[in-house]
């Protein structure tokens, strides 16, 4: 679940809640596949694992 708007493509991690945001300090843990217009909508994502 989206926790702000996000671009097709864009690079993720969660937020303090636990939702997807654009990757800024974090770690990535995903690629979003579809663009988010707005906090809560539900988008399919590429999960990235790291170790």
């Amino acid at each position: 679940m989206a926790g702000a708007s996000f671009a097709n493509g864009a690079l993720l991690e969660a937020d303090a809640n636990g939702k997807a945001i654009t990757q800024s300090s974090g770690k990535i843990l995903a690629k979003a596949l579809a663009a988010a217009g707005a906090a809560g909508d539900i988008v399919p994502v590429l999960l990235i694992l790291q170790r």
